[in-house]
């Protein structure tokens, strides 16, 4: 009599039975025992407080960039770990709480783009050498309480001259949102908030037609995901739609999105420059 087929409870149970030993088998493999576990309540693979720390001997998560801010290449040829990032490029995790962890910390991918910017003073400034920026010394990233945050020395506060509060000098939180990457807390550009393409916004309401100059239209918005994401934008602002100027008003940043050529002289920009100049003193 031949074998039976297996039943489809067999079938799930052996493959759970797979997951479980693949979770710890290849881990310890490439890395180092206690790097992940089995939660056998829900049949998941959870990678541990030990396997959530950015380690050169841990495969499971690595830095995104090095001291200079510039991204990491990983080699699938690496000795140790190159067959294993090949099928499995590492993250870049953090020990933290997210919005479905229900208040419990766990190991969670990290806003990489903030700890740069945070760390890595060469790669403030959109790149771009801007003395008081990219000069200044690297600030403290931290996980608090189970969030990410970055934290400024008093001392760096107090040689700006501006009072220091609880990791971090007092400045009105639009002004930080506004040039969290195109600058520092302290400097005050004709760069901050360029960004306008309207694939960056949502709820976009026109408020004022031909202003500040007939051709130019005035919106409110909410700033959406791929902006918080990429320039640390976050909700309600008023100001313009890129796509809608004239292509010589308009420059194309390194993300591929439209941002104002707020550089470019003549009245229209002036005009342009002066009403994001008096609405960020009072947003």
């Amino acid at each position: 009599m031949g074998r039976s087929v297996p039943t489809p409870e067999e079938l799930t149970a052996a493959q759970t039975y797979a997951l479980s030993k693949l979770c710890l088998d290849i881990p310890e493999k490439y890395g180092s025992k206690n790097l992940t576990k089995w939660d056998e309540d829900k049949k998941v693979c959870r990678i541990t407080y030990k396997g959530c720390q950015t380690d050169d001997v841990n495969p499971l998560t690595q830095k995104a960039f090095d001291i200079a801010g510039n991204a990491i290449e990983y080699d699938k040829h690496h000795r140790a770990f190159g067959k294993f990032w090949e099928k499995y490029p590492p993250g870049f995790n953090a020990w933290r709480v997210t919005d479905k962890s229900d208040n419990v910390e766990v190991c969670a991918p990290s806003n990489y783009l903030m700890q740069q910017w945070c760390e890595s003073p060469q790669s403030r400034g959109m790149g771009e050498n801007i003395p008081g920026v990219t000069d200044s010394v690297p600030f403290k990233w931290k996980i608090i309480n189970g969030k990410e945050v970055c934290e400024i020395p008093k001392s760096y506060c107090d040689s700006k001259g501006v009072s220091y509060k609880n990791g971090d000098c007092e400045v009105k939180d639009s002004q930080k949102v506004s040039e969290f990457f195109l600058g520092s807390v302290f400097v005050r550009e004709r760069k901050a908030k360029a960004a306008s393409d309207k694939r960056l916004k949502s709820f976009v309401t026109m408020i004022r037609k031909d202003f500040p100059v007939k051709g130019v239209n005035v919106y409110v918005f909410m700033w959406n995901d791929i902006a918080t994401t990429l320039y640390g934008y976050s909700g309600w602002d008023v100001g313009f739609i890129a796509d809608e100027l004239d292509p010589k008003y308009i420059n194309e940043d390194v993300h591929g999105y439209k941002i104002l050529n707020l550089e470019y002289e003549d009245d229209t920009m002036r005009n342009i420059y002066a009403f994001l100049k008096i609405k960020n003193l009072f947003i």
